[in-house]
């Protein structure tokens, strides 16, 4: 591979592994003292008045309004307009505090286990099958969709993590982990690989899919609040869908990691194509002032333009839709636990994801049959991408449910047993593992 115009770079010690983007993340709890272990039946029978003070239906009332309601509005409510005692709020929670622990000790430990208790969103009873979903689609208002990889793949795009995705294609570059390969540290030590593999993942030729072209409808349809992207294909601005956040990134524009200096990212597509690496032409340091595309690496924080909208955006969507994304990769991943958990939330995607169990129902399949499908549940006209070539199969029901709340289409993976991809739905050798109704449960998983 030629490197451009520059001498080849200096060796250097790789750094200590940067955290990655897929870590695990929790939402944020108050550093006060842990609450104590939930009450003995001796404790409650001490407490009398204080648990007939608090009737069963305030019980619930309560757990509901903690879930729902920002800290200090809940606490406002309770104590000051209803009068109940932190004590008593406390107990209801399972705990119990000393005639002696100060009022702000006690605020402390309610809010920890309250932040505990709900960090992790839990589905809701009353949206749970495909009918909930189309009235969703035709009342909600203000629509926040997450995509990733999934939505884009129709379009000749790779995913990053199946079978056939980027990951899977890293082999030849003998990495240590095939993530390195967008790992900020790994490349400043070692841009000429990056640079040998970009061009498979550049934005050139490709054209918008049906799913995108599903989410312009909603904008069109004044119900779009925001599409959060985690892809770095700018599919969404060819689809013409303004209202969009490219959370890690994109192709658009590249700059100097030593300097700063910006370029638009056509000034480094002839290098893209020819593998070469693209110096900065005003960066004085030789061997430092490498032009970068502004797709975020791992280790690399998410442009400030997600938190500023989502900040807003969170207090506002009425509607959750993840389309075409595992969710691993943080802090994008963690969205449908930062938003108030009463707002329904919807995953169409190829894959369960046993990770995220808090979705209301899951929708598996192809996407782009998927959202097809809806259109014509909804009686919606789903433009045709321009320059489409492709065919994609008009389906006019799911094909299997899968208890609680899952209903495939086609085909779905529903991860991974004894070392082998669990299939639900059309097998690969195009057999159908059971009959399209609504008694078909999980044990007719097909294991390929």
């Amino acid at each position: 591979m030629e490197v451009h115009k520059r001498p080849a770079k200096k060796a250097k010690a790789q750094h200590a592994a940067v955290a990655s983007r897929t870590s695990d993340t929790t939402n944020a709890v108050s550093n006060g003292p842990a609450p104590r272990a939930p009450p003995s039946q001796s404790q409650i029978d001490d407490h009398p008045s204080i648990i007939h003070a608090v009737p069963p239906d305030l019980h619930t009332q309560i757990r509901h309004d903690s879930r729902r309601m920002p800290y200090d509005d809940f606490i406002a409510k309770y104590l000051t307009g209803m009068h109940v005692t932190m004590r008593q709020l406390l107990l209801v929670f399972g705990l119990t505090a000393d005639a002696s622990t100060p009022d702000g000790e006690l605020t402390q430990s309610l809010k920890f286990v309250i932040d505990t208790l709900n960090a992790k969103r839990q589905p809701l009873e009353h949206i749970n099958n495909v009918d909930d979903v189309v009235t969703l689609l035709k009342e909600s208002k203000k629509i926040m969709v997450l995509t990733g990889a999934g939505v884009s793949v129709s379009a000749g795009i790779p995913d990053f993590r199946s079978v056939n995705g980027i990951y899977s294609r890293l082999s030849e570059f003998a990495l240590n982990d095939p993530q390195e390969m967008f790992d900020i540290e790994y490349f400043r030590s070692s841009p000429q690989t990056f640079y040998s593999f970009a061009k498979e993942i550049y934005p050139s030729n490709f054209k918008p899919t049906p799913s995108h072209m599903f989410i312009k409808l909603l904008q069109d349809r004044g119900q779009l609040l925001r599409n959060y992207t985690q892809n770095i294909d700018t599919l969404e601005n060819e689809a013409g869908i303004t209202a969009v956040i490219q959370c890690h990134g994109s192709f658009a524009t590249a700059r100097c990691i030593s300097c700063g200096y910006a370029v638009p990212g056509e000034q480094i597509r002839a290098d893209i194509f020819e593998q070469r690496v693209p110096w900065c032409p005003m960066c004085s340091d030789a061997d430092e002032g490498i032009l970068k595309p502004d797709i975020v690496f791992f280790g690399e924080s998410l442009p400030s333009t997600f938190d500023n909208y989502f900040a807003s955006d969170r207090t506002q969507a009425d509607l959750l839709l993840v389309m075409g994304s595992s969710l691993k990769v943080a802090p994008v991943g963690n969205v449908m636990n930062k938003l108030p958990h009463h707002v329904p939330q919807i995953l169409i995607n190829l894959e369960s994801l046993p990770h995220m169990s808090g979705f209301d129902v899951q929708l598996l399949g192809d996407c782009d049959e998927i959202v097809k499908y809806l259109c014509t549940r909804l009686g919606w006209e789903l433009p045709e991408p321009r320059g489409w070539s492709k065919e994609t199969r008009v389906l006019d029901k799911w094909s299997e449910f899968v208890e609680p709340n899952k209903y495939v289409f086609g085909k779905a993976f529903f991860g991974i047993r004894g070392g082998k991809t669990i299939v639900v739905g059309d097998n690969t050798n195009g057999n159908i593992s059971g009959s399209a109704s609504a008694t078909n449960k999980s044990d007719q998983a097909q294991e390929t």
